[in-house]
């Protein structure tokens, strides 16, 4: 609850605990001290937490201090926008701007766009990635939003489980995907276009 663009209020229940063990950090963070999450001791419900990253994917997982080995969680929230996007943004490493593509893409769907818009893959493969994106809020022909990797060798979008379309476009338009390879074995189609995508192009 209280969610904003740097902070939240964690909040959980017990039967009996009254102190807990709560680790947070990122999406698909590691747990533990040496992760790359956030361990808090002693803590009570409601929990405030601050320093978060805007548009960013967070999780948590609370144990009562008598057992800390046995944790609830993921809880998942995401921290507001400070903004629509704009501008050139970096994807796949940890020190990228986004972390993974699909981090890029939730982004992009809640906060919208106010000018053009790069996402920039820093090679590698990108695995359990899905981009399904419906009409983008302030996408424009001018507010195009591009998805642009190294080279066709160098960046691959690839989910081996997905069963669905590895790109689905519902309604989304002023879109370019430019030197990036697909790996999807169990996929049903690589891309679902429908309900009047315009504009859309894959380049290399």
């Amino acid at each position: 609850s209280n969610i904003t663009s740097s902070g939240a209020g964690l909040s959980w229940a017990s039967a009996n605990g009254t102190a807990f063990r709560l680790e947070y950090g990122p999406a698909g963070f590691t747990q533990g001290t040496g992760g790359n999450g956030t361990v808090i001791s002693n803590a009570t419900s409601p929990t405030a937490i601050s320093g978060l990253i805007p548009n960013t994917n967070y999780q948590f997982y609370v144990a009562d201090n008598c057992d800390s080995l046995n944790f609830a969680g993921p809880f998942s929230f995401t921290t507001n926008c400070t903004g629509a996007l704009s501008g050139n943004y970096t994807v796949g490493t940890s020190t990228s701007d986004f972390a993974t593509v699909n981090a890029a893409v939730s982004s992009l769907k809640t906060c919208g766009v106010s000018g053009p818009v790069n996402f920039l893959l820093q090679g590698g493969v990108h695995n359990n990635t899905t981009i399904m994106l419906n009409a983008i809020s302030g996408a424009s022909s001018t507010n195009t939003i591009s998805f642009i990797g190294g080279s066709v060798a160098a960046d691959t979008l690839r989910d081996i489980y997905s069963l669905g379309a590895a790109i689905d476009l519902d309604g989304a338009s002023y879109i370019t995907f430019k030197n990036l390879s697909l790996q999807y074995s169990n996929a049903t189609r690589f891309l679902w276009m429908h309900n009047a995508c315009d504009y859309i192009t894959f380049d290399s």
